[in-house]
């Protein structure tokens, strides 16, 4: 059993941010997705330690389009904790951090930052 995680807005973003620097804003997915798989770990419950260290992240990039991030878990009863099983998370891990990185616009500031980076390179400004 798995779990999923619609991030669509995020893909969004990135898809206007490729236009200009495609190489860059798959460096910020890569950076969010690692931000996101290190955060959910840590708000893992632990237990025996088996669901914390099941978390895995996967960046594939297709040629010529922005990368995805797979973030997953294959311990059978994720889904149970994700979805409050635990006292010690009752609000989920993978949930509360994408809202959290929705929220505090970690997404669209890396992103924005690589940007300029290669405006800034390429004499543009």
């Amino acid at each position: 059993m798995g779990l999923t995680y619609d991030a669509t807005k995020f893909y969004g973003f990135l898809e206007k941010a490729k236009r200009f620097a495609p190489d860059e804003a798959d460096k910020v997915l890569r950076a969010v997705g690692l931000v996101a798989n290190t955060r959910i770990a840590q708000r893992t419950p632990v237990d025996t330690g088996r669901a914390r260290g099941g978390w895995q992240m996967e960046h594939t990039r297709p040629s010529s389009n922005v990368g995805r991030v797979t973030i997953s878990n294959q311990v059978p009863y994720i889904i149970y904790l994700e979805y409050g099983s635990s006292q010690k998370a009752p609000q989920g891990m993978v949930r509360i951090t994408m809202q959290e990185i929705h929220a505090l616009g970690i997404l669209s500031k890396m992103a924005a930052a690589a940007i300029e980076k290669v405006i800034h390179a390429s004499g543009a400004i």
